[in-house]
């Protein structure tokens, strides 16, 4: 169970952070599996239906050949460099279409944050309010700093290892920066920086996560390292397991099939939430500990991507009270929101000043 009122917003040690990612992922996990399947449905159509035609052309492979055990030989070297091409592609297609299906899971997240806050009733987690409003509206902002990252990340592991793991961890948080942080500028200023912030979202986003993570090296390195390792680890599983297993001697564990493609994606359905949730968790944390988060902080972030605006809504109700005096009559009525089982509590002012 999650932790209700200010035990929410709580500087958490690693055990605590893994623990409420496992919970958090137990309470939203059909919301997150449906944004995984419709994300890795895309990935596989998009692959099969359109690049995959083009690419055939492009190599001069005609699909009878791209099918055959030749093409798939490894020890045949006549078509390797095609092959690894393929393969290659296929992987930032995904890696692309990942970044997008994390904007809504972080999302998510979120929303799960707030409404524990409001005696845990999920009347906000409509898997495709969080995929549009997370994953859709910030698709070419996830994208592109997915691609700035991963070429600094790999350009980096090529230099013996380190700087690259050194910036995978401080690029840990670049998606939730983007997802949270950049809806609440809109909402206040459009597309526009504040004053002394750099123009791109992406590079915004890349920069928090810096400094965020700055002075946090320990607890960062070692909660990006077990997402990595998840991520991973399934993925070779899978392989072992299933595509080379259960699949080996049939085409239908190809990467040029259809079917084959929705394969290589199940991973991604499983482990991407696991994943996503520990980035979100531990921005949260960086934020609680940096900039003393709390639940109205949370709601400015979610201000621009929910419809049915803030949860709560600060008001100068005592000091009204303190001049009106007598002449101000408090009351409070239940109104409905767009979910039938939520009500917010709203208070009112009514009341005549006698002159």
């Amino acid at each position: 169970m999650l932790p209700q009122g200010d035990h929410l917003f709580k500087r958490l040690s690693l055990d605590e952070t893994l623990s409420r990612v496992w919970d958090v992922y137990m309470k939203g996990f059909w919301t997150f599996l449906k944004i995984c399947l419709v994300v890795s449905l895309l990935n596989a159509f998009i692959w099969s239906w359109l690049m995959l035609p083009v690419l055939r052309w492009v190599l001069g492979v005609t699909e009878s050949t791209l099918l055959s055990n030749e093409f798939n030989d490894q020890n045949n070297d006549k078509y390797t460099l095609d092959a690894a091409l393929l393969t290659f592609l296929h992987g930032i297609l995904e890696a692309l279409l990942a970044s997008v299906a994390s904007g809504g899971i972080i999302l998510a997240v979120a929303f799960i944050y707030a409404d524990e806050q409001e005696d845990g009733v999920n009347g906000r987690l409509n898997w495709w309010v969080c995929l549009r409003d997370g994953g859709l509206k910030n698709a070419v902002t996830l994208i592109t700093a997915s691609a700035i990252t991963t070429i600094g990340e790999v350009v980096g592991i090529l230099f013996f290892w380190v700087p690259g793991i050194y910036l995978l961890v401080i690029w840990f948080l670049t998606n939730p920066a983007i997802v949270l942080e950049s809806n609440r500028n809109n909402n206040s200023n459009g597309n526009n920086a504040v004053d002394g912030e750099h123009p791109s979202p992406s590079i915004r986003a890349i920069l928090k996560s810096q400094n965020l993570t700055r002075g946090s090296w320990c607890y960062c390195f070692c909660t990006a390292l077990i997402g990595y390792a998840v991520v991973v680890l399934m993925k070779i599983l899978w392989i072992m397991i299933v595509l080379e297993g259960i699949f080996k001697d049939t085409d239908q564990y190809l990467l040029y099939t259809l079917t084959g493609s929705l394969l290589m994606t199940v991973p991604l359905a499983l482990v991407l939430p696991i994943f996503a949730i520990l980035q979100t968790i531990m921005y949260f944390n960086l934020r609680v500990e940096k900039e003393g988060m709390n639940f109205e902080a949370l709601l400015k972030d979610l201000g621009q991507t929910t419809e049915h605006g803030s949860y709560r809504q600060v008001s100068l109700l005592e000091t009204a009270h303190a001049v009106l005096g007598d002449d101000l009559e408090l009351h409070t009525e239940s109104i409905p929101q767009n979910n039938s089982n939520r009500l917010s509590q709203v208070e009112t002012v009514q009341g005549e000043v006698m002159l």
